[in-house]
């Protein structure tokens, strides 16, 4: 009977341990809140002209970076969280927490744990601070495309 209740155990344990659990806190890697679904842009003003200096596209399980230029090119690749974190071993999302008015996650670059805030203004904007530990974030602002 003992032998019995230890391999249950063991097999219980094998399975809550397996390899795919890596701390992302759901099978799609990122998980973020409802309310910051949707496609979000930052501007930039030079005082003669208010172009789109970055984009944030948000779905259910990625968050997609973009960057432009001055002339409304963008200015790298978009970068997808899901396609660099979620697929890749070696760089992983380390902690994400969220709620009606937050939503947070941290990963690994190299040694360095890299912290993303996204902090709710109201329903069509948020601050998003994006730094490494130690730095001071900026605190970004983002509204509803």
């Amino acid at each position: 009977m003992k032998k019995i209740i230890y391999l249950v155990f063991l097999t219980t344990t094998i399975i809550s341990c397996s390899s795919s659990d890596n701390n992302n806190a759901s099978s799609g890697c990122l998980n973020p809140p409802s309310w910051l679904l949707g496609s979000w842009v930052k501007y930039y003003s030079n005082g003669m002209e208010t172009y789109i200096d970055s984009k944030i596209v948000i779905t259910n399980n990625d968050v997609v970076y973009y960057d432009y230029q001055s002339d409304g090119n963008l200015a790298s690749t978009p970068l997808s969280v899901k396609d660099s974190y979620c697929a890749n071993s070696s760089l992983y999302i380390v902690n994400q927490e969220s709620n009606n008015e937050f939503y947070m996650w941290n990963d690994t670059f190299g040694n360095t744990i890299v912290y993303h805030y996204f902090y709710k203004l109201s329903s069509t904007s948020f601050s998003y601070d994006n730094f490494a530990s130690g730095a001071d974030p900026d605190g970004d602002v983002y509204v509803k495309e």
